[in-house]
């Protein structure tokens, strides 16, 4: 009677993932196909006006709810349950160390009193979360401690209530690129041989670069774009200034000491020990930016796409993608998080 399953059994309901940057909305909406395949169920985008958000913020709020129910009506989509993303400049992450034995009470109390040293602010002003990590040395075992102030993460969900959405969770925007771009390195064909990933993300005011060994982050950077000042005028880079500027930082930290090797060699180059460097992100300089590592160094480069995770739902046909498929790894990374919860 087993064999006869898929055939009968109800599929998991989808997830959207909502990713908000200051270039545009981008969402995307998953399920889970009995055999664990991902399904795309419906995918959009809405361009963002300058000034609606800025540097993480949302400045508009109204403007922003407005658009989003737009893009949800738009793009049809069925779930109403939402994953949103926040950007790393928004977060504080360290780590402490407690007793091994530690109970949970115990080492709730142990981040409350770190969070109180570390910031001035009310605890209710602030959002804490935490885990224990499998790491183990001298000091104890770590747990990893995230911190919020609750504007940032308020304004999300009030903007997803707005749009008539249930938010499920608030995830770290870079983790849940990572967890795409892993996603992707493990069912894609041209993927499943690469283990030591860089992903460059570029966005409007700058980029993030991540180091990923089989799915774990081990290192770290940000870019912002370089700002030129006339008297009289507006701050303004030109394109081509940008694209060089951002390449020349690219190489220079593939340049440095490898964060994806073990051993006695610390001056060994990262593009020595990376199997590929993956370009994503929503900034229109991402080709061109592809284009000048490649020219640059010796690691191959790719565009990531991260509807190679998934078939089409043969009820979305009409689905289509009006933005680079580059642009929705983010979105993608939130929806895979929510079908795991």
């Amino acid at each position: 009677m087993n064999t006869l399953a898929p055939w009968w059994r109800k599929p998991a309901p989808s997830v959207l993932g909502l990713d908000l940057q200051s270039s545009g909305i981008r969402l995307v909406e998953l399920s889970r196909a009995v055999s664990g395949d991902f399904q795309v169920q419906t995918c959009g985008s809405l361009p963002c006006a300058p000034g609606w958000m800025v540097q993480g913020h949302v400045h508009a709020f109204e403007e922003m709810a407005q658009g989003l129910r737009q893009l949800i009506q738009a793009c049809g989509a069925a779930s109403r349950d939402v994953v949103l993303g926040l950007p790393a400049s928004c977060v504080m992450t360290r780590t402490i160390h407690v007793d091994p034995c530690a109970t949970d009470p115990e080492v709730l109390a142990a981040v409350q009193a770190a969070v109180a040293r570390w910031l001035p602010d009310p605890v209710n002003d602030l959002i804490v979360d935490h885990c224990r990590l499998d790491d183990h040395d001298e000091a104890g075992q770590q747990v990893l401690v995230a911190v919020s102030r609750r504007d940032p993460v308020q304004d999300r969900v009030g903007l997803a209530e707005a749009a008539g959405l249930r938010t499920l969770a608030v995830d770290l925007e870079v983790q849940a690129s990572g967890l795409a771009l892993t996603a992707l390195a493990q069912v894609s064909p041209r993927w499943q041989a690469l283990s030591a990933l860089v992903l460059l993300e570029v966005e409007t005011e700058g980029a993030h670069l991540q180091w990923l060994e089989s799915g774990e982050l081990l290192k770290e950077a940000d870019f912002t774009f370089p700002q030129t000042r006339h008297v009289g005028r507006p701050e303004s880079v030109d394109e081509q200034q940008k694209v060089q500027a951002l390449v020349q930082w690219t190489v220079a930290q593939l340049a440095a000491p490898s964060p994806l090797m073990a051993g006695p060699w610390p001056d060994a180059r990262s593009d020595a020990w990376v199997d590929a460097l993956v370009v994503a992100g929503s900034g229109s300089l991402l080709a061109q930016v592809a284009q000048g590592v490649r020219r640059e160094c010796a690691v191959p480069v790719h565009v990531a796409d991260p509807f190679e995770l998934a078939a089409e739902d043969p009820r979305r046909q009409g689905a289509t993608q009006t933005v680079p498929a580059a642009s929705y790894l983010r979105a993608f990374g939130l929806a895979i998080h929510g079908t795991l919860q």
